[in-house]
């Protein structure tokens, strides 16, 4: 040991080097499978088989998979199959207002939840009690989690307060809250809830909207499928007097919905499994070329003890004894490495989870699925390491040893030189990705959305008597800026994934036929504030009234009902208690598709209602002068509702959560990039050393014959062009697959163009280029005769 140790500080760059190269590597692979998971954790905490019921239906040509179902299922769902234990429903409010004692918050995540909630999720209850919860149709409870509790309270007991809820969406709950109970927050679940709030089962618009239903069941659910026709017929079919969606079930796993589920309207973005792979990829990746780089540095080293393992051969050390002092050797240098490496993720850490916007610790690798992994790991990489440059030692013969000779067939370099090209191909390809994905960003940031989302400002109105007295007030108080164009009023929000899914009965081929589309209650002005382009009909104008409902569909809506003309086609939009239609609203207008969410998806169907709700404001501004706008907003916010929370944002800040998870990627490329890049070129100066290393005095020989320096720089550095050449053929096919995997997560994509390749390429060359030509050019200003007399 002490010898081993001896010999390492007598080479404090070769050392270096090697513990920096593997380092990184590690810290690297280290930080991914951190992320990685904290990722497979989705619900995985909960204790019992959960389901979440789903629908896929067909309305005319059009298939659809919604990851809500419509709402007379849960209530007949459990009647009809007694294998289902417990079933529950929840729904999103999109938008609360929660005020304690005159302190006002806006919160997206508080959620309508039913009675058995929590009879299919075993939250953790931390305070009061959750046994009795929301049983009584009347009652207005809320549950809280911890999280959410300690921002409201502080350290006072919640138990028992009374919260004053206001609604800013469609929906109406408004009132008193009395809080039940306390809850563990809930990170790792798809959906992450801050409070339950008791279902309200006289807002029409709340049971008219589909709900994401779970259920928990005493066997596998598969027979919901193989009885689905039964049930359909027997429980369903009444609610569906003009039958024409087909609907079917899609049963999840709740396990599978984070990590698997691509449905339409989820509650929150999931995972992308693609993006997660290229991650796993990445760190496996990098341990292997961590390892490479490892074994090349130890080859490079191994020409300069060639005369003294012979020597210590002559003096009587047996094979058994060289090889244990360099599993020794190899040995403290992964230890340091793996020191080295735990430093650096602990600092990287911080950074790498604000990156990543996912709370990290470094604490969760001394668990055992983590600790397993790293103990096969570091053994396979002493081993790997350690064990090829050991045997090649040990085994040269003593008489060359002794004359620092090494037989040809020692020092050929094709296996070395087929993980050189391995490298290559892998920071190729991962430059390549890189770029597709900025350029991916760049195009969906800038795409036209089919208005112009840079001046469009959104304000969540609180449902109360001030504001409904006040609004026309602020409108006009609005409008008095030179930087504010136009006011229009919506009940819901563009650019999420919860545009309410309406069942409407619509006229079509002389009968009325049952679709699903998306909804949204908007006032006149609407049209104009979106910039939005009539392509048919008129816009809304005086002429109509919330009495006799207009109606304009988009262009997706129209071509999903197979519509050339759509004007005066009727919508039977609700029936009363006998059954006959109360509400009818007629189409007046198309729209020109525009996106009312993100590239991810297709545009899908959407009809635009006429209403006078109030919902969110919309004001058509100048872009140019935002932080004007903004600071007249506050100003007059403050001066006609001052007790009032004003919350706002600019509409294309809701788009671009939609891309987060694209931003995460392309930011953790970057940096990824950079240091695979890093790692690539210790492994090729490795290699290139161990090549000159071995080529000194043919070096020297062809200076004395009067070669160039120049000459020369081309003869050590030609067979490593070579291979990234052969490097840049592989890579093409390769990362044009990935590409591809990773582009058909969106429905409008850019063009993958020779450019992405070209550029990778070059990036790469400049990163082979730099180490191989100072190393070479540092071989070729050797003193000859030096050389030459050691030979």
């Amino acid at each position: 040991m002490l010898i081993s140790y001896r010999l390492l500080l007598a080479k404090p760059l070769y050392v270096l080097i090697n513990v920096i190269g593997v380092a990184l590597g590690m810290a690297i692979a280290l930080l991914i499978l951190l992320y990685l998971d904290n990722q497979f954790s989705f619900d995985k905490h909960w204790q019992k088989d959960i389901y979440r019921l789903a629908i896929r239906y067909k309305s005319g040509n059009e298939y659809r998979r919604i990851a809500a179902a419509e709402p007379h299922i849960a209530p007949t769902l459990h009647r009809a199959f007694p294998q289902i234990k417990h079933i529950t429903k929840i729904l999103p409010t999109e938008g609360t207002i929660i005020d304690y004692l005159g302190n006002s918050n806006f919160y997206t995540d508080v959620f309508f939840a039913d009675s058995l909630f929590f009879k299919v999720f075993d939250c953790q209850v931390l305070q009061g009690s959750v046994s009795n919860i929301f049983r009584k149709p009347e009652s207005k409870e809320i549950i809280l989690t911890q999280d959410l509790a300690q921002e409201i309270f502080g350290s006072e007991n919640p138990i028992g307060k009374t919260l004053q809820l206001r609604t800013t969406n469609a929906f109406t709950y408004d009132g008193e809250y009395l809080v039940k109970a306390v809850i563990a927050k809930q990170e790792t679940s798809h959906f992450p809830f801050k409070a339950l709030i008791s279902w309200n089962y006289e807002d029409k618009f709340v049971q008219n909207s589909w709900v994401y239903t779970y259920f928990t069941c005493s066997q596998k659910p598969s027979f919901i499928a193989q009885k689905w026709e039964w049930y359909y017929q027997g429980y369903l079919k009444r609610y569906f007097p003009n039958e024409d969606l087909f609907l079917k079930p899609i049963v999840q796993n709740v396990r599978d919905i984070y990590l698997n589920s691509k449905l339409e309207a989820e509650i929150y973005p999931n995972a992308n499994k693609n993006y997660l792979f290229i991650f796993l990829a990445t760190a496996l990746l990098m341990i292997v070329v961590a390892c490479i780089n490892f074994v090349n540095l130890n080859a490079v080293r191994s020409t300069q003890r060639i005369r003294e393992f012979a020597i210590r051969k002559v003096f009587g050390e047996s094979r058994q004894e060289l090889l244990i002092q360099l599993l020794v050797e190899t040995l403290i240098l992964m230890f340091l490495a793996f020191l080295v490496s735990l430093m650096l993720t602990e600092l990287a850490l911080p950074y790498f989870s604000q990156i990543l916007q996912t709370p990290l610790a470094l604490r969760s690798i001394f668990g055992s699925g983590f600790m397993l992994f790293w103990v096969i790991t570091f053994l396979l990489m002493i081993l790997l390491s350690g064990v090829y440059p050991v045997f090649y030692l040990v085994d040269i013969p003593i008489l060359n040893g002794l004359k620092n000779i090494l037989p040809k067939q020692n020092y050929r370099i094709s296996f070395r030189k087929t993980l050189l090209v391995m490298q290559f191909t892998i920071t190729i390809v991962i430059l390549a990705l890189t770029i597709m994905v900025i350029r991916q960003l760049n195009f969906v940031k800038n795409k036209d959305l089919g208005f112009d989302n840079q001046r469009v400002l959104v304000i969540r109105l609180p449902k109360s008597e001030e504001v409904f007295e006040k609004l026309d007030t602020l409108k006009k108080a609005l409008m008095q800026s030179p930087d504010v164009f136009k006011i229009a009023n919506s009940a819901e929000i563009i650019g999420t994934n919860l545009i309410s899914q309406f069942r409407f009965e619509v006229e079509n081929n002389g009968k009325l036929v049952e679709v699903v589309m998306g909804r949204m209650s908007v006032n006149k002005d609407f049209i104009d504030v979106m910039g939005l382009e009539i392509v048919q009909g008129r816009k809304f104008d005086e002429r109509d009234t919330t009495a006799n409902v207009a109606l304009i569909i988009n262009e997706a809506a129209a071509t999903y009902m197979n519509w050339q003309n759509p004007i005066g086609k009727n919508f039977v939009i609700s029936r009363d208690e006998n059954g006959n239609p109360s509400v009818i609203g007629e189409v007046i207008g198309v729209v020109k598709n525009f996106h009312i969410s993100s590239l991810h998806k297709k545009i899908s169907p959407l009809v635009l209602v006429l209403s006078n709700k109030i919902g969110n404001l919309f004001l058509s501004v100048s872009p140019k002068h935002r932080e004007e706008v903004l600071a007249y907003l506050q100003k007059t916010w403050q001066e006609i509702l001052p007790t009032e929370p004003l919350n706002y944002f600019f509409l294309n800040e809701n788009y671009r959560k939609h891309y987060l998870n694209e931003e995460k990627l392309a930011q953790i490329l970057v940096y990824f990039s950079f240091l695979v890049a890093m790692v690539a070129s210790l492994g090729l100066l490795g290699l290139s050393l161990f090549i000159s290393e071995l080529r000194l005095k043919e070096i020297a020989i062809r200076k004395v014959l009067g070669a160039s320096r120049w000459h020369l720089v081309r003869l050590l550095s030609k067979d490593f062009i070579q291979l990234l050449l052969l490097s840049a053929l592989i890579a093409v096919p390769l990362g044009e697959y990935v590409i591809h995997l990773w582009l058909s997560n969106f429905a409008y994509t850019t063009q993958t163009s020779a450019n992405v390749f070209i550029g990778a390429f070059l990036l790469t060359f400049l990163i082979v280029v730099i180490p191989l030509f100072v190393q070479a050019f540092a071989r070729v200003f050797i003193n000859p005769n030096k050389f030459l007399q050691a030979g």
